[in-house]
């Protein structure tokens, strides 16, 4: 499994979408999970968007996102959080 926060605390930087399509393509060719940590999705700076590689056309097959409430909604101590990810390993 390969693990990638964007946008990464406590810099704010993200990964542009070209490079996380790489990352993805990486992952794929090996049969390697691919985990988005996407729990600061709602803190970027300046002109950067964040970019969810669930967008990628095929890419949900191998693909586990990761989401907070309590980072996006300031309800530090809470740790509520989602994942997003194929059924098969949600039902697991």
């Amino acid at each position: 499994m390969v693990i990638v926060n964007s946008p990464c605390n406590p810099t704010g930087a993200v990964i542009p979408p070209d490079e996380f399509a790489r990352i993805y393509d990486v992952c794929r060719r090996h049969g390697v999970w691919l985990l988005s940590d996407e729990c600061y999705s709602h803190f970027t700076y300046g002109s950067a968007r964040p970019f969810t590689v669930a967008s990628l056309p095929g890419s949900r097959e191998r693909l586990i996102i990761a989401g907070s409430f309590s980072k996006t909604f300031a309800m530090t101590g809470w740790r509520m959080g989602y994942l997003l990810a194929p059924q098969p390993l949600i039902a697991r």
